[in-house]
């Protein structure tokens, strides 16, 4: 069953697919370092730039709803206060931006 306007896709391989889905969604490249331990020299580790990162993760439309920017105080029925998520800890209600 064929759809209009719908092109089909084929990737030969998954690397070909891989870097075309990493294209489309233009995350931040990886980062390669390598770091001495005391039984182990030269282990490698990937990272990504912070800022990148958190710039890729704020562009992002489905974390829309749930991005959290101001501190705010939950209450269960019988009046106790509970903490069930970081803006809901009473540092956040101390950090002066």
């Amino acid at each position: 069953m064929a759809y209009s306007g719908i092109q089909e896709v084929y990737f030969k391989s998954r690397y070909t697919w891989r870097n075309k889905m990493r294209a489309m969604v233009d995350q931040p490249p990886w980062q390669k370092g390598t770091v001495d331990f005391y039984l182990q020299k030269n282990c490698a580790f990937y990272y990504r730039d912070l800022d990148d990162t958190v710039r890729y993760l704020l562009q992002q439309r489905v974390y829309a709803d749930h991005l959290v920017f101001v501190p705010k105080q939950e209450f269960d029925s019988e009046g106790h206060r509970i903490y069930t998520e970081m803006h809901t800890g009473d540092w956040w209600w101390r950090i002066q931006v």
